[in-house]
């Protein structure tokens, strides 16, 4: 069944048809079919109270007046009655507020024909579009509205802010019948007798939207000066799929000379602003599975305020079937309610679930709907039940938060209301809606996998988030963002695997990080060269020399050093030694050493038995000596020249 609320509101000045059929003969109707072709099939309207017309055409089978209906479920409401067919033609102009309520199929049937022509019924002789109107209707009263979102899946109802805020919601089966799941929610009221307060507070004092306002009027039973009035409009509304946005304004205000609770014709006896204006936008989505509210709390005097808000949440159930059940984040299984219940949830966003029925499937049973109330920030308290599950009709809580709207600034809160048949469905929406909470972030350089040889390396990005990112960090470090949201900076490297990850947090606390992996290749140094420090010594029996390594630190020059002689033979037999001769060469004393790169080292090359023995014989030794610096760039000569070699001097007695 439809909202008995939400629709006895809209079905004022209509009928809706009994299931009785007439010969139609009775009705008096030589009509036998009909077409209707304009407006065409699947036609989403936004019906206003502005004087807005529609043409709706179309061809008959037969001659006679016809009534033009728009039919759903088991039932139907009149749209033009009395149309004059000519030439099995008619074509007339309606007000578009005629078509404010649906969906529902359209179809020009012989006049006074009260029988039923029901959606999805194909052999039906009167055919006609499907059509979804939507309906605004504003401004009433001090800036009020009401507003209805209509889709073939869905739809949506809503007030301002301090009147019901979603006043209601429904889900369509194929015929275009629905139950009711929403009901009050996202709504700030006014004076709370049972607490003292009022559902809004400012800077500790109570305070007041234009509705509520509106309602202390009533209740002092008198106008009040400076009484707040709201600004609302249809901000978008898509003809090609019947979604829409709502944008209001409520200006908020205190009584004075008294803010009491509640107010008295002496304590209020005129309205103040709070310092203080409430910018609320809705957005429905999904077929009208989804509404979501954003609502933007700025500070309109330049000062600091603390905000204190009672969001209050209601939702309708079967209470044949033994009322509806949440599961709240945290919990593991659907519970009911009881009056005064305090429910704390943990930190961070979330999504309470909901079903309307709770001997429901999760699957559902295409009668009782099942949804989710999600919310980008955890509550500053835990949520108060004001209906439970056990009582007569409804249920409903309040859902607390105590922030601060920063001087000249603003604070945001989001929410969103899911519903659909089945949990699963509604599960999937909540969690999409869910990530929509966080913010975006995104590495666009380096590339992940990339390597460098650069010890730093600049990072870049972008990083959104639709209400906007307070901080921003890479690694640790906070960046400031640039316009569009791009980003960049700087980031130190290690040896080796690194990663680089970009956290990105909004006001709500939400936080999303993306990282990308960098590896820093060091480049290899140049290779060390080596040089001779002053002259060769051959002096005491042995080779000195002085070698120098030249490069950067942390390498080193492998030295080879090498002294050879060459032994003049005579028939085999030696006869003497020289530097160089094409005789045989003989080595008489070899090192290898390894001097660090920036170091100077003095080498002494001592003569190997063979040296010694013919240094000994001949009194002297003629030598070549090299050196010879080894290494990835190949062997380079040092040090290649000739020396004698001299004994050490003997001691003399005296």
């Amino acid at each position: 069944m439809f909202s008995s609320r939400v629709r006895a509101a809209l079905l004022v000045g209509a009928f809706a048809f009994a299931l009785v059929a007439l010969p139609l003969s009775q009705a008096g109707a030589a009509v036998t079919a009909s077409q209707i072709t304009s407006p065409t099939d699947q036609t989403f309207l936004l019906a206003r109270d502005d004087g807005g017309k529609i043409t709706i055409a179309g061809t008959t089978t037969g001659e006679g007046a016809v009534d033009i209906n728009c039919y759903y479920g088991s039932t139907g409401y009149p749209v033009k009655e009395d149309v004059t067919v000519e030439h099995e033609a008619f074509s007339v102009e309606v007000p578009s507020e005629e078509l404010y309520k649906s969906p529902c199929v359209l179809r020009a049937v012989p006049h006074e024909d009260k029988s039923n022509h029901a959606p999805g019924e194909p052999a039906d002789p009167f055919k006609g579009p499907r059509i979804a109107a939507s309906e605004f209707e504003g401004p009433l009263e001090y800036g009020e509205y009401f507003a209805v979102s209509d889709t073939f899946a869905g739809a949506f109802y809503f007030e301002t802010v301090g009147s019901c805020g979603l006043e209601g919601s429904e889900v369509f089966n194929a015929i275009y019948e629905g139950d009711a799941l929403f009901g009050c929610d996202a709504a700030i009221y006014g004076n709370y007798p049972e607490v003292s307060r009022s559902a809004l507070q400012i800077d500790g004092v109570n305070a007041y939207s234009p509705a509520s306002a509106n309602r202390v009027e009533k209740e002092i039973g008198k106008s009040i000066t400076g009484a707040p009035h709201a600004v609302a409009s249809v901000e978008r509304f898509e003809p090609g799929t019947g979604l829409m946005t709502i944008h209001e304004v409520d200006p908020i205000v205190k009584c004075s000379p008294e803010t009491i609770s509640p107010p008295t014709s002496t304590s209020c006896k005129g309205f103040v602003s709070a310092g203080v204006e409430l910018e609320r936008t809705w957005q429905t989505s999904e077929n009208d599975h989804v509404a979501k509210v954003t609502d933007t709390w700025r500070s309109t005097d330049g000062s600091a305020h603390a905000l204190n808000a009672l969001y209050a949440q209601e939702f309708s159930d079967d209470k044949a079937g033994g009322g509806g059940t949440f599961d709240f984040p945290g919990s593991t299984a659907f519970v009911g309610t009881a009056k005064g219940q305090a429910v704390a949830l943990p930190a961070g966003a979330g999504a309470i679930l909901y079903k309307s029925d709770a001997a429901e499937p999760e699957g559902g049973d295409g009668t009782h709907p099942q949804g989710a109330v999600v919310y980008d920030s955890v509550p500053s308290g835990p949520i108060s039940v004001f209906t439970g599950s056990d009582e007569t009709s409804g249920n409903g809580f309040d859902m607390p938060y105590a922030r601060t709207i920063p001087a000249g600034g603003t604070y945001t809160l989001r929410m969103a209301f899911v519903q659909a048949y089945g949990l699963p469905e509604a599960n999937k929406l909540a969690q999409e809606t869910l990530a929509s909470y966080y913010p975006s972030v995104s590495i666009t350089s380096p590339a992940n996998g990339s390597t460098t040889t650069s010890s730093s390396i600049t990072v870049t990005g972008t990083v959104d988030d639709e209400v906007g990112v307070s901080s921003l960090t890479v690694n640790g470090k906070a960046v400031s963002v640039g316009a569009g949201g791009a980003w960049s900076t700087t980031v130190a490297l290690n040896s080796g695997a690194n990663t680089i990850t970009a956290t990105a947090t909004n006001q709500a606390g939400n936080a999303k990080s993306s990282s990308v992996a960098v590896t820093y290749t060091p480049p290899k140094p140049a290779p060390a060269t080596a040089s001779q420090v002053g002259n060769v010594s051959g002096s005491k029996g042995q080779a000195t020399l002085s070698l120098a390594c030249h490069g950067t630190a942390g390498t080193s020059c492998q030295i080879h050093v090498t002294l050879t002689t060459v032994e003049k033979l005579r028939h085999g037999h030696l006869v003497g030694v020289a530097a160089k001769t094409h005789s045989k060469t003989v080595t008489v004393a070899t090192l290898t050493i390894t001097i660090p790169a920036g170091q100077t080292v003095k080498v002494a090359l001592k003569l190997n038995a063979t040296g010694r023995k013919l240094l000994k014989r001949f009194g002297k030794l003629p030598s070549h000596i090299t050196a010879i610096l080894e290494g990835e760039a190949g062997h380079h000569t040092v040090v290649a020249q000739n020396l004698t070699i001299k004994p050490v001097p003997k001691k003399h007695k005296h």
